[in-house]
């Protein structure tokens, strides 16, 4: 009986189905085989050849893009280069953007063991282990010493007030957003995710580069900045640049718009401890707006206007519909007032987070992946220029496990200093090892 019943079912989908392409209405047949996929049903013939169709003229398009793409960017460099001669900087939307370097762009190939699965997924398995160690170490320093001072104060109120943070982020497992609120969150946030992101924020800010979008003055406003992932990232991009290259003088105004105070003040403190120290120290402005996206009485009116090279969203997505449509409706209106003309939006946004929220699993599907990243950019008003879907594996479909402990045993980069942390007080019972599972998306306004 119930095979009787999936037989009709399949049999009514593929009449609709051909009965959209009749009609030329391409959208409704998209939307039947992805019902068709998230049900798991089979495909017939004729639908798995439309599927096979659109993957190609995906492919054929993202190629094309990328020719063209190609084609201007040399035009311009060769244009570029013929008018400034020696200098190694090149104009780009009326200010200095430094020149990509190819000894430096195959050098963090290298190191990253970088490869282009596809147009859209980017294999990462590598890293820069002196840049990535030091900042681990330094940074396990500090926490330890946070630690050691609350705790003399009071082993057991230390205790509690640390395991109510990890209770708290751990919801996180749950598809559900923490609050973090608690006095130990940024520590256990810094222990947790803190480097792996940076590690994400280090690749896009060189894909920025790559793409010779990087400007030598850079205005950057972080929203939910957390303990500032993202100027760390790029602060560790331009350490790995000068230990290969001469590059201009490179200064950063980072604006960080943030809720919680304390991610603000344990962010800086690092910050301060590291990065101010180093020979090579990134020339960096901060100032900090402790506002909540969601309070009615916050004024963001005090964001300076058409001042922002980069506007950059890390992880700052929600579950709940109510909030993340809230949310859009905040990011528009700072994008509108705040981005300069020929600014760029960068996303960051989990995989999973990405799908999730349109209800669907994590597939193969390409054509699929760049319907969802243009559909939330529409939620915004922003246009697509490029994305990359930075993952530690070569498949889009998450590895069991088992599977993957074995694979990020054999192929990435282990966390040891941090590691050490998650297991005396986190709890966690394996190693850790940098991973990313991240899409990482350039966007400009409409």
């Amino acid at each position: 009986m119930i095979n009787m019943i999936n037989f009709f079912k399949n049999w009514w989908r593929i009449r609709k189905f051909c009965a959209a392409l009749k009609q030329g209405n391409e959208d409704l047949a998209r939307k039947i085989i992805r019902d068709a996929k998230l049900s798991e049903s089979q495909l017939s013939l004729t639908e798995k050849l439309y599927r096979d169709k659109l993957k190609l003229t995906y492919n054929l398009n993202q190629k094309n893009k990328t020719i063209k793409q190609l084609k201007e960017e040399l035009e311009t460099t060769v244009r570029e280069l013929d008018q400034l001669n020696s200098l190694t900087e090149v104009s780009t939307n009326n200010q200095f953007c430094l020149l990509p370097e190819k000894q430096l762009i195959d050098f963090i190939w290298e190191q990253f063991k970088l490869i282009e699965c596809d147009t859209g997924l980017l294999q990462c398995t590598g890293i820069h282990q002196e840049i990535f160690e030091d900042i681990e170490r330094s940074l396990a320093d500090f926490i330890e010493g946070e630690f050691k001072n609350q705790r003399s104060r009071s082993k057991n109120n230390f205790e509690s007030m640390l395991a109510e943070a990890i209770e708290d982020l751990n919801s996180l497992k749950e598809g559900k957003d923490p609050s973090y609120s608690y006095f130990f969150s940024p520590h256990v946030y810094l222990i947790r995710y803190f480097l792996e992101n940076v590690y994400c924020a280090y690749l896009a800010w060189f894909l920025i580069y790559q793409s010779g979008f990087l400007p030598t003055h850079l205005n950057i406003l972080d929203i939910a900045a957390g303990p500032g992932t993202v100027a760390y990232g790029l602060d560790l991009f331009l350490q790995s640049s000068h230990l290969l290259i001469q590059l201009p003088p490179v200064q950063v105004a980072y604006y960080s718009l943030e809720k919680r105070d304390t991610f603000q003040y344990r962010g800086l403190q690092f910050w301060r401890k590291y990065s101010e120290q180093k020979v090579n120290a990134t020339n960096a402005y901060f100032r900090f707006d402790t506002a909540d996206l969601f309070d009615e009485k916050a004024d963001f009116q005090k964001i300076p206007k058409d001042f922002f090279d980069f506007i950059v969203i890390s992880h700052c997505w929600f579950y709940d519909v109510k909030t993340r449509n809230s949310a859009y409706l905040k990011y528009k209106q700072i994008f509108k007032s705040s981005l300069k003309p020929g600014g760029y939006v960068l996303l960051i946004i989990q995989d999973k987070k990405l799908w999730k929220i349109n209800n669907l699993k994590c597939c193969e599907d390409a054509v699929q992946e760049q319907e969802l990243v243009e559909e939330m950019l529409l939620e915004m008003d922003l246009n697509l220029v490029w994305y990359k879907y930075l993952n530690s594996t070569p498949q889009r479909a998450t590895m069991k496990g088992s599977e993957f402990a074995r694979f990020a045993k054999s192929n990435l980069f282990t966390q040891k200093y941090l590691g050490k942390l998650m297991k005396e007080y986190l709890g966690v019972k394996y190693n850790s090892h940098y991973t990313l599972d991240d899409y990482v998306i350039l966007a400009s306004p409409n």
